[in-house]
C-alpha cells in the first residue's frame, strides 16, 4: 500500500506509525519551483494507492484531492481540530458540507460529534506519536508550576486572557508560556515567563519543572502535549472534558479559578491513573488495529 500525504504536521505520526505496518508513506514535495513541484507531486500522487489528508480546512481546494477524485483514488480525510470548526462555521453560512466517497476520521469523540452536527459521518481514530512517553520517572517539582502552550499570533485563541488572569491571581506560582516569545502589552503578572520556541528535548526538561498544563483554548481536538503531560503524570487543566483532566464547570475565569484552587491547595502529587490511562489507551498497536478496523490498511 502506497500512501500520499498531505495537510497538517501530524501526518509524520501517522506515516511512522503505518510505516511500521508495511505501508509506503510518500510526502508531498516541498520544492521551491511551483512547476517542478507540480511535476514532483503528480509523480508521487500517480504511484499512490490512497491520499491522506490530515485536516479537511482547504481539502476541496487541493489539485492533488480533485485528481484523486478524476483517477478513482481512495481518499482519506483526518480531522484534526480547527478544521472542524471552520467546516462547522462554513456550514452555518452556505449550508453545503462534504457529500464526497471519502473515509472521515475524527481525532476525538467531540470532533465526531460535532461532524456529525454538519452531515459529516466519521470514525474516531486518535493521532498519537508512536514514541510518546509514559514513565513516572519524572518527579514533580516540590511547588506548583504551570506550564502553557500559546503560539505566536494565536494568544486570544489559546486563552490568554484567562492565562493572565490565573497568574495573576496566584501571583506565587510560576507560568511558563512556550511557543511565544513575549506579548507587546503593560501590566502582564511577573509570574509570567516567556520561553519562546524551544526544542522537544528542552521541553521534557521544562515538564520537570511543571506540575500542571494548563490548556484553555476556543476549541481543540487531541493535543499531544496533553498527552505528553499525562504520560508523565502530570495534572492537566482543559476546558473540554478528556479522561483524567480536570475540566472547570464552565468557561468564565471563576470557574478556572476554582478548579485552580482545588489543585494548588494540595502539594504536587504525581497522577498515576493518568499516565495509565495514556499508556495502555494510546498503544501503537491498538491504534493500528484501529486504522485495519476501518480499512485504512489491511
Amino acid at each position: 500500500m502506497k500512501i500520499v500525504f498531505l495537510g497538517s504536521s501530524q501526518k509524520k505520526h501517522i506515516a511512522d506509525l503505518l510505516g511500521r505496518a508495511g505501508c509506503t508513506c510518500i510526502m508531498l514535495s516541498e520544492e521551491a519551483n511551483a512547476v517542478k513541484r507540480k511535476v514532483l507531486n503528480l509523480c508521487r500522487f500517480l504511484s499512490a494507492d490512497m491520499v491522506y489528508s490530515v485536516g479537511g480546512g482547504n481539502i476541496e481546494t487541493s489539485y492533488i484531492y480533485r485528481l484523486a477524485r478524476f483517477f478513482g483514488k481512495k481518499v482519506v480525510i483526518h480531522w484534526i481540530g480547527t478544521d472542524v470548526m471552520l467546516q462547522m462555521d462554513s456550514f452555518c453560512r452556505t449550508a453545503k458540507t462534504f457529500h464526497y466517497e471519502v473515509l472521515n476520521l475524527a481525532v476525538s469523540e467531540q470532533l465526531k460529534e460535532e461532524l456529525k452536527s454538519i452531515g459529516i459521518k466519521s470514525t474516531y481514530l486518535p493521532i498519537v506519536p508512536p514514541d510518546i512517553v509514559c514513565s513516572l520517572d519524572y518527579p514533580m517539582p516540590q511547588k506548583h508550576a504551570v506550564l502553557v502552550y500559546l503560539p505566536m499570533g494565536k494568544e486570544e485563541f489559546y486563552g490568554w486572557s484567562q492565562v493572565k488572569y490565573l497568574a495573576g491571581e496566584n501571583p506565587d506560582i510560576p507560568f511558563y508560556i512556550v511557543a511565544n516569545d513575549g506579548i507587546d502589552e503593560k501590566n502582564i503578572p511577573k509570574n509570567i515567563f516567556f520561553m519562546g520556541t524551544i526544542p522537544h528535548e528542552e521541553l521534557f526538561e521544562l515538564y520537570k519543572r511543571t506540575s500542571i498544563l494548563l490548556r484553555v483554548p476556543e476549541h481543540d481536538g487531541l493535543p499531544v502535549m496533553m498527552l505528553e503531560a499525562q504520560g508523565i503524570g502530570r495534572t492537566v487543566i482543559h476546558n473540554i472534558g478528556f479522561p483524567y483532566v480536570v475540566t472547570p464547570k464552565d468557561r468564565t475565569n471563576i470557574s478556572l479559578y476554582d478548579a485552580f484552587q482545588e489543585i494548588v491547595s494540595l502539594p504536587p502529587k504525581l497522577d498515576v491513573e493518568a499516565k495509565r490511562y495514556v499508556e495502555e489507551t494510546f498503544l501503537p498497536d491498538k491504534i493500528l488495529m484501529l486504522y485495519r478496523s476501518v480499512g485504512v490498511i489491511g
